[in-house]
């Protein structure tokens, strides 16, 4: 979901600066990579668990 526009940005970000400084905005990018996939994953299971909990007590999955 992430990938198009991570590489929109790296292409700008290379076309504006330098070599040097495009190898640490291509760091900083893969760190909020990270993050955010982190961060999906965790709302995942948390959602997952949440819908499990319901349905264990008598709730519906709607």
């Amino acid at each position: 979901m992430w990938m198009p526009v991570t590489l929109e940005f790296i292409g700008a970000c290379v076309s504006v600066t330098t070599l040097d400084d495009a190898g640490f905005f291509l760091r900083w990018l893969r760190w909020i990579n990270t993050i955010l996939m982190q961060a999906a994953s965790v709302l995942l299971v948390c959602l997952v668990n949440f819908r499990v909990d319901l349905l264990f007590q008598g709730g519906s999955w709607q």
